[in-house]
């Protein structure tokens, strides 16, 4: 699954565990903390292409993680089935400024699983 898959990616010794989960009309917010390591997450998964609302409101979101958890670490996590060189450039952008990962999501057609690869944003 999914969740499974994400603590390879993510900073943290530990499982990050689900806080909140929203289902937009295009993508599906996740909040996520590492209680081991005080990190926390905010991700969205879209199944297609990010569109430019998404990934703003995703900088958004954790701007205001960053406001209620001062100490903390946090990190902004976006997973899509596809990027076109345009959301790269916006994501580049963005990652200056926000902890970004960004992944590739792919699924398997034989076994249903979800494979991520880490999107390089230079």
């Amino acid at each position: 699954s999914l969740h499974d898959a994400l603590p390879i990616f993510l900073p943290g010794q530990g499982r990050p565990g689900i806080l909140q989960i929203r289902r937009r009309a295009t993508h599906i917010e996740l909040l996520l903390r590492d209680p081991e390591a005080a990190i926390y997450y905010v991700a969205h998964l879209q199944s297609g292409a990010p569109d430019d609302r998404c990934m703003l409101a995703l900088a958004e979101q954790w701007a205001a993680l960053r406001r209620r958890h001062p100490g903390a670490r946090c990190y902004a996590l976006l997973a899509a089935g596809r990027f076109e060189p345009r959301h790269r450039k916006i994501l580049r952008a963005i990652g200056r400024a926000v902890p970004l990962l960004a992944m590739q999501m792919h699924l398997d057609p034989v076994s249903g699983e979800v494979a991520l690869t880490p999107l390089v944003l230079r």
